[in-house]
């Protein structure tokens, strides 16, 4: 079973593969060192919050889907499915989001 540091190596090295990048291009562009990343690729070392900011901006992917491999919805998507229902159903569920916020306090 793989680590969750090579799990997230292994979707660093996706998007970087997907931007058509060597290491060392994708390292210059997150501002890290060449064998830093080859290191995260591999799952030997972590990434810091900075860093991975910096991957989602560039790639324009979540941190979800680096972290826990989900893909994340575009607002796009959240707009279609929301504009399905009535404005009172919209309500409705937002006063119960806030309702089950207030019970985690």
């Amino acid at each position: 079973m793989k680590t969750k540091k090579e799990e997230i190596g292994r979707r660093v090295k996706i998007l970087r593969e997907k931007m058509q990048l060597n290491q060392k291009q994708f390292a210059e562009l997150i501002g890290m060192k060449t064998q830093y990343l080859s290191n995260v690729e591999k799952g030997l070392n972590g990434i810091t919050i900075d860093k991975l900011i910096k991957i989602c901006n560039i790639t324009g992917t979540s941190s979800d889907y680096i972290i826990f491999g989900t893909d994340n919805i575009s607002s796009h998507q959240i707009h279609e499915n929301i504009a399905k229902y009535s404005s009172d159903q919209i309500s409705l569920a937002f006063e119960l989001v806030k309702d089950i916020v207030l019970l985690f306090k």
